[in-house]
């Protein structure tokens, strides 16, 4: 499991690409988790990833859609992830990191 490997490490950012949903998690000593479906323009509905904790759940789905809601009383219907001109959505810890974030995703479609 990719997530055994950044012991330590603490989430600096994630990034999703709106139309893929392939995701890129960041974190502050250098490593990096790519989730993306089987294959790398996969624009299947399929779940990618989730991270949820005694209540809520946050799912990121194949083709650029999410989900959220309860743990217990299930998730509420997908919803299309919305993105700026840039193609993804970043959340970062700080407004330096979504910076640092958004010049490694415009460095890598170079």
């Amino acid at each position: 499991m990719a997530v055994a490997h950044v012991r330590g490490e603490e989430l600096n950012g994630v990034a999703v690409n709106a139309r893929t949903g392939m995701t890129t998690f960041y974190f502050d000593l250098g490593a990096r988790i790519i989730v993306r479906g089987p294959a790398a323009e996969d624009v299947s509905d399929g779940e990618l990833w989730s991270l949820n904790d005694k209540r809520r759940v946050v799912a990121v789905l194949g083709g650029g859609f999410y989900e959220t809601g309860s743990v217990t009383r299930g998730r509420h219907a997908a919803e299309h992830i919305d993105a700026d001109a840039s193609g993804f959505v970043i959340v970062a810890r700080n407004a330096r990191m979504r910076r640092e974030i958004t010049r490694k995703l415009q460095l890598a479609a170079v």
